[in-house]
């Protein structure tokens, strides 16, 4: 519940900016990821090895006449090992504003900083949450599409740290992905 309305904070805080229209953005994407717990980097070669990428953002913009938006953004990773009997999935969300711009028409760059938590899960016994933290990402996409609705495709690099609640370790959880969105926004 703490973290809904953490989210809704941003999301409030952000709609008086003098925006001209609506931003929002949902999708999904999938690359490479790492996880560290206390700097030990958790890999296994034996294992399968799945990292992907949810996330969405919802603002105002254009500013000012300027192509910059202003958005609360709910971004995702999870970042799984399995074999064929079980599997133990890491998990990191960030909630935060993210700022979005275009330097170029149909080519975007956004950033996103915020609060961050985790969530893992196993098939093998019991995970535990975090407490908060600190998470972001930055992307580049283009923007391919014309009046209100587009398709971003890009890459992106999002980073969570945060501190697990029973045992104390240090988790850092990093994903470097290609992603595909969609955006409705008001353009230029």
């Amino acid at each position: 519940m703490k973290k809904c309305a953490v989210f809704c904070v941003l999301f409030a805080v952000s709609l008086p900016v003098l925006g001209q229209g609506l931003y929002f953005d949902i999708g999904v994407g999938a690359g490479l990821g790492t996880l560290k717990l206390d700097g030990t980097e958790f890999e296994n070669y034996d294992l399968n090895e799945k990292a992907v990428d949810i996330g969405m953002k919802l603002g105002c913009g254009p500013i000012a006449g300027m192509p910059v938006y202003v958005a609360a953004a709910l971004e995702g990773m999870g970042h799984r090992f399995s074999d064929d009997y079980n599997y133990i999935q890491f998990n990191s969300y960030v909630a935060g504003p993210s700022l979005i711009v275009y330097p170029f028409p149909h080519f975007q760059i956004a950033a996103t900083a915020g609060y961050s938590f985790t969530a893992n899960d196993s098939d093998i016994g019991e995970m535990y949450n975090s407490e908060s933290g600190f998470g972001g990402s930055v992307s580049a996409a283009m923007d391919i599409g014309s009046n209100k609705h587009g398709l971003l495709v890009g890459a992106k690099y999002y980073l969570s740290i945060t501190t697990l609640e029973e045992s104390g370790a240090e988790q850092h959880m990093s994903l470097m992905a290609l992603f595909v969105r969609y955006a409705y926004r008001t353009k230029l």
